[in-house]
Order: C-alpha cells, then sequence, then structure tokens
C-alpha cells in the first residue's frame, strides 16, 4: 500500500474495521485448522506406538485449547456495547498498580484505550473471554505501525501460547496493510518486557533510553516485519 493511500486510510473517519476482521478470522481459522492437524498426527504417532497415555495427553493439551478458540477483531464502540467489557476491564486493571507506581495517569489511559480508531482483537474459548490486544494504525517516528496498546492473556490460560499467538495476529494485520512493524509502550520493571523480547521485539531508536533519558520508567519497542 502506498504512503498516500496509507495516510487517506487513517485520515477517513469511513469505518475501516473490516480491513481487519477478515484477515484476523481467516487467519485464526487457518491457525486452527493447522493445529487440529498436527494434533491428528501426533494422536496417530502415539496410537501407532501403542501408546495410549500419550495419546491421550496429546488430545487434553493443545488441541483442546485451540479446539473451541475464536477470534473477534472489533472497533471500540461495539466492545463498549459487548458482554466482554467487565472482563477486559478486570484485565486492564492489573496495569493499575503499575500507572500509579511511576505517576502515570491512569484515567487518561482509561479514555485512550477506548478512543476512536482504537481496534481490539479478542480471543476466546467457549465464549469466554481468555486474551485480547488493543491496537491502533499510527504513524510512529515517521514509520506506519500497527502500534499495540495492550495484550493480555487472562489467569489460568497463560502459558499457553495464546500471548504470542496475539503477537502473530497483529503481525498479519501489519502485513496484510503494508505496515513497517508493530511499536509498543512497556514499562522497565514489567514482567511482560521478558515476553516480547522472546517474541522478536527490540528497543526502538527513539526509544528513551537510546536518547540519554535511563531515568524514564519505560522502552519503546519494536518489531519489524
Amino acid at each position: 500500500m502506498a504512503e498516500a493511500e496509507k495516510k487517506k486510510l487513517f485520515d477517513t473517519e469511513q469505518d475501516h474495521s473490516p480491513l481487519f476482521v477478515n484477515e484476523v478470522q481467516r487467519y485464526m481459522q487457518q491457525r486452527c485448522m493447522q493445529q487440529q492437524q498436527q494434533q491428528r498426527y501426533v494422536e496417530q504417532a502415539a496410537r501407532e506406538e501403542g501408546d495410549k497415555r500419550n495419546a491421550g495427553s496429546a488430545l487434553d493439551g493443545g488441541r483442546a485449547e485451540r479446539d473451541a478458540l475464536e477470534a473477534r477483531c472489533w472497533t471500540h464502540d461495539k466492545v463498549l456495547q459487548s458482554p466482554y467489557l467487565s472482563d477486559i476491564w478486570t484485565m486492564l486493571d492489573r496495569m493499575r498498580p503499575a500507572y500509579d507506581k511511576h505517576g502515570w495517569d491512569w484515567s487518561e489511559k482509561e479514555d485512550e484505550l477506548f478512543a476512536e480508531g482504537m481496534h481490539f482483537i479478542l480471543l476466546l474459548q467457549q465464549q469466554q473471554l481468555i486474551g485480547f490486544t488493543i491496537f491502533l494504525l499510527d504513524e510512529e517516528d515517521e514509520q506506519w505501525v500497527v502500534y499495540c496498546y495492550e495484550l493480555h492473556v487472562a489467569e489460568g490460560h497463560k502459558g499457553k501460547g495464546l500471548g504470542k499467538f496475539l503477537v502473530e495476529c497483529l503481525e498479519h494485520v501489519a502485513r496484510h496493510i503494508g505496515m513497517v512493524g508493530i511499536a509498543l509502550t512497556c514499562f522497565k520493571d514489567n514482567d511482560a518486557l521478558r515476553f516480547y523480547e522472546r517474541t522478536g521485539f527490540s528497543i526502538a531508536d527513539h526509544s528513551p533510553s537510546k536518547h540519554n533519558d535511563p531515568d524514564a520508567p519505560y522502552e519503546i519497542l519494536m518489531k519489524r516485519i
């Protein structure tokens, strides 16, 4: 997509969410099918070896987590009217102590997350919200990026690859519309910083630590596509 076309897309007031909705849904469906196929291979191999215990654990493990997994990509206004809003707030509130610690205004963050132009990718399992990410198409350091404002996985579902899966969804959005990558802000003392590093993010050139501001409590991270 040419730069002029991108700017026109972001300047318009029209609802451009179908650009993401169809792609996220298609990507999720494809990944789930791949996961199920992989699990069938594992099950078949275990049966051929006569190891019923391994076959059972294979089915109860990865496939159980992905079989009923669904994704929704919604604009902020649709999320505000959805039954998942309270669960979103519950997960977001886990960040409130960090904002208080560093003197950041949580009320401004609340307004920001549901501002016009924000999009939500929701991960659902059996109609329950188990993870989500909030993103905005933006120009960061003179480059068009998918800016990830939040990424959360529900307690009890961590360690199952869902956070990485959400990052992959953002990557797919970025590739689909020709962004240079994904950007985000992360507190230095947030354990999530190591997660982002493991998934391919690095400190951006315009992050405070690279501009003689080592006391800033956060880093700006970038993952190029």
